[in-house]
């Protein structure tokens, strides 16, 4: 009886990820981005530890709230 033994190469194995796991990692992607440019935009309007520069300015304020409200959403909505 004539026995032949397979070798296996990993070198040579390919693997795709699945459709749906490309989409989700283009999804965190996206949401990255967006919150990183939703927190530079409040870096430049007023530098850690400077808050003082825009004490009195009602448009940061609103710009603040909307960012933490925003950025709520976003982790609420995420799943769990």
């Amino acid at each position: 009886m004539l026995q032949e033994s397979a070798t296996w190469d990993i070198r040579t194995i390919h693997y795709t990820l699945p459709t749906k796991f490309k989409l989700y990692l283009i999804f965190l992607l996206v949401v990255c981005v967006a919150t990183s440019i939703k927190l530079v935009r409040l870096w430049i309007a007023a530098p850690p530890f400077c808050l003082s520069r825009q004490a009195h300015n009602p448009a940061y304020v609103q710009q603040l709230e909307y960012a933490k409200t925003s950025l709520k959403q976003w982790m609420c909505s995420a799943p769990r």
